[in-house]
């Protein structure tokens, strides 16, 4: 059996219990959505103690050499001295620039980051609502082409954040948001351009917003080939 110390306190971990479960167990309120390693919004810091490579998956080098990790993921096997990651470091300021709907339950909102902000057509933010409340949404737009971040927001019925981004959220106002992730993006240098390479994309409902993205991206590339885009439940409703 591991144990954790943090907040000054020692904190035995049952056998195959994760530091979030763990924490939670103790009625810590630490930030977490999908408890998979995806969102990223259980990350945390270890000041000392040997973290196990699969609580660093997915992470970038700075911020694995800083000693962050995924709590949902991180199943210690030694003792592991942990604290809630800093803020600062992982958030960045966006201004809502527009805030429209594309049918009553999906909201169109984009955003301006006040900093530079990386990211590739068909991965996803994170948004939070405050220091412990987040979700995370897939990018419409390309960076080459964009002048700001495109999200489709589908209205989740009594959806905390959702709700909110619907109807309190408006131009003008400043949120916070975390580092794109996710694999699902267009990468040209893996498709040889001397013969023309079929595209295919298939998602659902706001799940097409990516897949928008990956396409216009793959466009601007000059990808050869035919881009077609399905809904899974319907004929196709773009074709390039």
């Amino acid at each position: 059996m591991a144990h954790i110390f943090f907040d000054d306190k020692q904190i035995e971990l049952n056998e195959g219990q994760s530091v979030l479960l763990g924490l939670l167990g103790h009625d810590y309120a630490i930030p977490n959505h999908c408890r998979a390693g995806v969102c990223q919004s259980c990350l945390m810091q270890a000041v000392d103690g040997d973290i196990p490579a699969a609580a660093q998956v997915g992470l970038k080098d700075t911020f694995k050499a800083q000693g962050y990790f995924l709590a949902c993921c991180c199943q210690p096997n030694t003792p592991l001295h942990v604290m809630t990651a800093n803020d600062l470091a992982l958030r960045c300021p966006a201004e809502v620039v527009a805030h429209e709907l594309i049918n009553p339950d999906v909201l169109c909102l984009k955003l301006k980051p006040h900093s530079e902000f990386d990211y590739r057509a068909g991965q996803f933010i994170s948004i939070w609502k405050n220091k412990n409340l987040t979700r995370s949404y897939s990018l419409a737009s390309v960076k080459q082409l964009d002048e700001s971040l495109e999200l489709h927001i589908r209205r989740v019925p009594d959806g905390k954040v959702s709700g909110w981004l619907h109807d309190e959220v408006v131009v003008g106002d400043t949120l916070e948001i975390q580092a794109a992730r996710g694999d699902c993006f267009y990468v040209a240098d893996k498709i040889p351009h001397e013969t023309p390479h079929n595209i295919l994309l298939a998602g659902t409902g706001t799940g097409l917003a990516p897949l928008i993205g990956i396409a216009r991206d793959a466009i601007a590339q000059k990808h050869r080939g035919k881009i077609h885009a399905y809904p899974v439940d319907s004929p196709p409703y773009y074709m390039w």
